[in-house]
Parts: C-alpha cells; sequence; structure tokens
C-alpha cells in the first residue's frame, strides 16, 4: 500500500510541530551569530587559551581518570581536581568521537559552539516544560541566543563574556541547569519506565551541572528544591480544593519529593570521585578561598544594569499575567498580595543596597513569590522569579 501524503496532512503536522522548526531557526541563526569562531586560530580572550590547553590535556592524557596532573602548572597542580573540569569533558569527549581527525582546536571551537546554543534549546524545552506554551518557549529560546545592547562580559554569561573573558564554562552550567529543570518537571507527571528514564537523566545532567561549574551546580540544587517543593505542594493545594481532603492518595502527590530525592542522591553519587577529593584537601592544597573577589551588594545593582529594557518588560509582564491568571478572587487577591510584597523587596534592595538588610529582603522575595506560585494555574513566571 503507498504511503500517500496530501496538503491537508502536512498541515496538521505543521500545525501540531510548528515550534520544532522554528526552534531550529532559531538555534541556525544563533550558530551563524559566531561563525567567525571557525577562521583559523585559537579563540581570543583571557581564559579561552588555558581552557584550550587544559582541554588537550584532558584529552590526550587523561581519559579514563580526568582528574590527571598538569606538569606545567604552578609546578603540578590537579586542575580538573580544582577547576570545573565539565567544559574540559565536552571538549576532549567531541574530539575522541571523531576519532582524531579533528584537531584538539576545532573540537574546542564546536564545544564551544555548543555551550553557546545549549541556553536557548534548554530554555525553550523548561518553559514548555512548565507552561506548554510554544510561542513562549520559543522566545524563551530566541532570548537566551540574542546578544543585548546592555550585556556584560563580567556579570552575564553570554556572547561578550564567552568571547572577551572566555568564561564559556559558566554558560555550559546554566544551559545544563535549564535542561535539567526541564527534565524534573517532565519526571514529576510521568510513571514507569517514562519516569524512570527521565529520572536518570535528571540526575546524569544535575551532576555534570556540577561538575561544569560549581556555583550552576549549587544554584541548580537550590531551584530543584524549589521545584519540587512547588510541584508536591501544589498537588496538596489543588487536591483540598476539589475534595477537601489533603491526604488522600499521599503517595501519588509525593511523587515530586521522592524523584528529587532521588535525583540529588543520583548526582552526588554520580559527582563523588570528584566532590569527596576536593572537600577532603581543597583547604590544604588550593589556595582560591584567600583571593576570592569580595564584590559586596553591588553585584546586585550590576543585574538590573545588564538587563535589556524589554527582558525587564517582558518579566514584568509574566509575572502580572501568572498572578492575575488566579481561577477565583480570593486565590486572585492572595496571589496579587504576595507576589506585589515579593516584587517591593527587591524594589527596596535596588534602592537601598547597602543597608544591611538586602540578604533578608531577598530570602522574603524568594518565599513569597514561591508562595504566590502555589495558588495559580500558571505558576512558571513566579516560580522562575522566586
Amino acid at each position: 500500500m503507498a504511503f500517500k501524503i496530501n496538503a491537508k496532512s502536512l498541515r496538521k503536522i505543521f500545525l501540531q510541530h510548528w515550534d520544532l522548526p522554528a526552534l531550529a531557526f532559531v538555534l541556525f541563526f544563533g550558530a551563524l551569530s559566531i561563525r567567525t569562531i571557525f577562521r583559523p586560530g585559537i579563540l581570543p580572550g583571557w581564559d579561552n587559551p588555558e581552557h584550550l590547553v587544559c582541554s588537550y590535556f584532558t584529552a590526550k592524557y587523561f581519559y579514563p581518570n580526568i582528574l590527571g596532573w598538569d606538569p606545567y602548572n604552578n609546578f603540578g597542580w590537579v586542575f580538573n581536581q580544582y577547576y570545573n573540569p565539565g567544559a574540559y569533558i565536552l571538549v576532549a569527549t567531541i574530539h575522541n568521537l571523531f576519532l582524531g581527525t579533528i584537531d584538539i582546536n576545532t573540537a574546542y571551537k564546536l564545544g564551544f559552539l555548543l555551550t553557546y546554543l545549549l541556553p536557548g534549546f534548554s530554555a525553550y524545552w523548561l518553559v514548555k516544560s512548565l507552561s506548554g506554551n510554544r510561542l513562549g518557549a520559543i522566545l524563551a529560546a530566541f532570548f537566551c541566543i540574542v546578544v543585548m545592547p546592555q550585556e556584560s562580559e563580567w556579570f552575564d554569561a553570554g556572547l561578550k563574556q564567552m568571547y572577551i573573558v572566555g568564561m564559556w564554562p559558566q554558560r555550559l552550567g546554566i544551559g545544563l541547569a535549564l535542561l535539567a529543570l526541564a527534565l524534573l518537571t517532565y519526571a514529576t507527571k510521568s510513571k514507569g519506565l517514562r519516569w524512570s528514564v527521565l529520572l536518570s537523566a535528571t540526575a546524569s545532567l544535575t551532576a555534570f551541572t556540577l561538575l561544569s561549574h560549581p556555583m550552576m551546580g549549587i544554584g541548580l540544587a537550590v531551584l530543584l528544591v524549589l521545584f519540587g517543593l512547588n510541584f508536591f505542594l501544589r498537588n496538596l493545594y489543588t487536591s483540598y480544593i476539589e475534595t477537601k481532603k489533603v491526604f488522600q492518595k499521599l503517595a501519588e502527590k509525593s511523587r515530586p519529593i521522592y524523584t528529587l530525592i532521588l535525583v540529588g542522591s543520583l548526582a552526588l553519587g554520580f559527582t563523588a570521585f570528584w566532590t569527596i577529593p576536593l572537600l577532603e584537601t581543597n583547604t590544604t592544597y588550593h589556595s582560591l578561598p584567600t583571593i576570592t573577589w569580595r564584590t559586596g551588594p553591588w553585584v546586585f545593582m550590576e543585574v538590573f544594569s545588564s538587563l535589556d529594557p524589554l527582558l525587564i518588560v517582558l518579566l514584568s509582564l509574566g509575572m502580572v499575567i501568572s498572578t492575575i491568571s488566579a481561577k477565583n478572587q480570593q486565590d486572585r487577591g492572595l496571589a496579587i498580595a504576595l507576589a506585589a510584597s515579593g516584587v517591593l523587596m527587591i524594589l527596596l534592595c535596588y534602592s537601598s543596597p547597602y543597608d544591611g538588610y538586602m540578604g533578608m529582603r531577598l530570602i522574603y522575595a524568594t518565599f513569597t513569590l514561591f508562595l504566590a506560585a502555589l495558588v495559580v494555574p500558571e505558576p512558571a513566571p513566579l516560580l522562575l522569579a522566586s
């Protein structure tokens, strides 16, 4: 029997999956925007030459033991132990997948390219997993790729930072973290084999996030806890509204909690080869804590100054729409009060950053925005804001 495809079938397929070609176009646009990295020579920037050397040692000498020794650095330096090895693992893996047919510099540039595109790909799946809104997911991917004039080469893990400073392992960690959050969201809605696969993938990405950049790993851990608690408490709240019984079918409602626990346990197990020696020897052999910059509250101000006004408007609009989406007047009033108090605390931090209360205000803002996300049907903007 011949397989026929008519215009009506093609139109139906396109309407069902139009967002995937759109995502491919956004990623292609992103790839074109950094095509100059494939010109002859190594990438410029403060850290890129060092990252290239470390990637070379990892690819040539350290497989399968990636905690190898660099004899050219500080009279012997286990750089993959005291510096995030995730980016070097990525480049070394690319180099070995090509079976030596490409040099390490080309493999480095391919890793650089994938890292630049990864946050856009991951943001698409995160927004889609939280809201199901395909247009919003495409816009999220686009804004992770496009370069805004206000972008800071020091405080934004964007193109300027990758080119000028060479701190692209941070962007790699961000992309992996966003994708891990998306997979956690899908895992909490799944059962059986699908749940097991998503659980394993989330744990693996969480582990690789920590290896790519420790601060991104810590940030992801906090977000995983916030997401898991939000999904669990929303299940309880929805059950109470519908049946007036909170603990009915508690095992099913607790899936986000035990999924979160398993993800954390597996991720810690996957990274134990790196984290345990690090914790045991860091204070003895690693001097970085003594030379760490003391940035202070002014870094919080840099976050706002490096954001494009359009992004601030879109973030604010998303929070407003999420807040007023509550189904009844009581929930809407509660969500508005909680979100407004959280935003007020953020504005107070911005207006008075040096009065000594910034930390408490930000904790309060996180708590109130988190609570607001529990009572609205579209929690994604408020949850991300928290």
